[in-house]
């Protein structure tokens, strides 16, 4: 997450294995393996800040070679006045499950992008695993996206939903074949 103003960029993540959980409610965090997100502090906390710094930038970010396990949705999320920038997933499976002992699942999808610039994906696989949830609905969410190309992205129906496996709002993509 990127708070007050700063800036994270030129970042490569490469050859991870990642398996993430939930813990208990009041817990930040989703068990979300991918978690990118632009905040203003007051959007968190909800209590208004004199003189808050705008939001941060993300931008030229490299995941390759990631095999991630998780617990929750994963989020690749910019902000309404600093859209992400040239975010690109290469050879990336992620695998998306529920958590049975926790009192909630809002799970609805396993991945989802907002508000970015230049989203390239490359060889990406997105999958369900056991336990299920009945909230699941797609594997990816592309909302307010501009200018993403799709280059032999495989995302599996959710078990037990009649959605689309990809949902696209207010997203300009290119989906080139598996």
């Amino acid at each position: 997450m990127v708070f007050d103003g700063g800036i994270v960029e030129d970042v490569v993540l490469s050859n991870l294995t990642i398996e993430t959980r939930r813990f208990d409610w009041f817990w930040w965090g989703d068990g979300d393996p991918p978690h990118f997100d632009i905040k203003r502090r007051s959007e968190v906390d909800g209590s208004k800040r004199a003189n808050e710094p705008p939001a941060g930038k993300i931008r030229n970010v490299i995941v390759q070679n990631v095999i991630a396990h998780g617990t929750g949705a994963s989020v690749i999320n910019g902000h309404p006045a600093s859209w992400l920038e040239g975010v690109r997933l290469d050879n990336v499976k992620l695998f998306v499950s529920s958590d049975a002992g926790v009192p909630y699942e809002h799970t609805a999808a396993a991945l989802t992008v907002r508000q970015a610039r230049g989203l390239r994906m490359s060889n990406v696989e997105i999958g369900w695993e056991k336990p299920f949830a009945t909230t699941w609905r797609n594997g990816l969410s592309l909302e307010q996206v501009r200018d993403a190309i799709l280059d032999r992205v495989e995302v599996h129906p959710a078990p037990g939903s009649k959605s689309q496996p990809i949902v696209a709002t207010d997203a300009e993509y290119v989906a080139r074949p598996e």
